[in-house]
């Protein structure tokens, strides 16, 4: 985690990765669905516009992913719960690079570990 305004990157323990809001798989957190995971998918019709749409059913619940199948990454994540009472969904656009790459500009700061902010 950094800490800008003190100029910190901390180090986070695996008992505290919820209170940061880390669900413990970089896959998820970097491509918000693991590209694995669409091999179990069912694939919902042709790529249209760029995109393919796949589905998982679990049950009276589901899960649709329009896929990019260019840029590789999910555009939008559906998921509903039992008999569609409960719906979340994320969508996700593409931004150009920040001028100053994330790991440059924490160049020089000092390391630090996260569970000292909880004492």
């Amino acid at each position: 985690m950094v800490w800008r305004q003190q100029r910190k990157v901390l180090a986070i323990d695996e008992a505290h990765y919820g209170n940061v809001g880390y669900g413990g798989s970089w896959n998820v957190a970097y491509w918000l669905v693991d590209p694995g995971s669409l091999a179990r998918m069912e694939k919902a019709g042709p790529v249209s516009g760029g995109v393919q749409r796949y589905r998982l059913r679990q049950g009276e619940s589901s899960i649709t992913v329009d896929w990019d199948v260019a840029a590789q990454y999910a555009r939008q994540i559906e998921s509903r719960g039992p008999h569609g009472l409960t719906v979340s969904r994320m969508t996700a656009v593409s931004v150009p690079a920040p001028k100053v790459l994330p790991w440059k500009a924490i160049e020089g700061y000092e390391q630090g570990d996260y569970s000292d902010l909880l004492d």
